[in-house]
């Protein structure tokens, strides 16, 4: 019987790999891998940058706002930006990008402040819920889905709406500021 000249050339194989070598890459922990993918996603790392900017300057408002927040100058109503008014003046000639900045500074504070008050609440109840189980587990439960079943615009108008009769009649009390606002703003 002939042997055929046509067969390939032998292949040379590496030598198999000892049982403590691995065929992947080494192992990164969670944190890493998301550190890893947001690095790679060029958007993520834009709106990271930003979100980060606005919250220094949310927080360095009191040394770098260029004026005082409730100052204002009549003569300089509705100006447009300009280089001493960056955003420009409104009505009362107050500094648009001083009060954008001090808003900003509200709007952080009152998410932080909303979400301690969540996590609070939730792991509380979580941890009694948890630990005792039964009945009062799924007493818990009940209450959170019909919690969550509810639209969060409806209770937000509901709310508010409590809130203005109870500051409406507190003139004397500690609210009373919120009185005063709640007026001021209309709500």
């Amino acid at each position: 019987m002939a042997v055929s000249q046509s067969l390939p050339a032998p292949i040379d194989l590496p030598a198999p790999l000892a049982p403590g070598q691995a065929f992947a890459r080494p192992p990164r922990t969670y944190l890493g891998e998301v550190v890893s993918r947001l690095r790679r996603n060029r958007t993520a790392m834009l709106g990271l940058a930003f979100i980060t900017l606005l919250i220094v300057l949310a927080i360095a408002t009191p040394w770098i706002a260029p004026y005082d927040y409730s100052s204002g100058q009549l003569q300089q109503a509705n100006r447009p930006p300009s280089a001493a008014h960056w955003l420009g003046t409104d009505a009362l000639g107050r500094d648009e990008l001083t009060r954008l900045m001090w808003g900003g500074r509200v709007s952080l504070t009152v998410a932080i402040g909303a979400q301690v008050i969540v996590l609070l609440i939730g792991v509380s109840l979580g941890l009694v819920s948890g630990f005792f189980g039964g009945w009062l587990d799924f007493l818990v439960m009940r209450l959170v889905d019909a919690l969550y079943s509810l639209p969060s615009l409806l209770v937000a108008i509901l709310v508010m709406s409590f809130l203005r009769g109870v500051l409406s009649h507190s003139e004397d009390s500690s609210v009373a500021g919120l009185a005063g606002f709640n007026a001021a703003t209309g709500g």
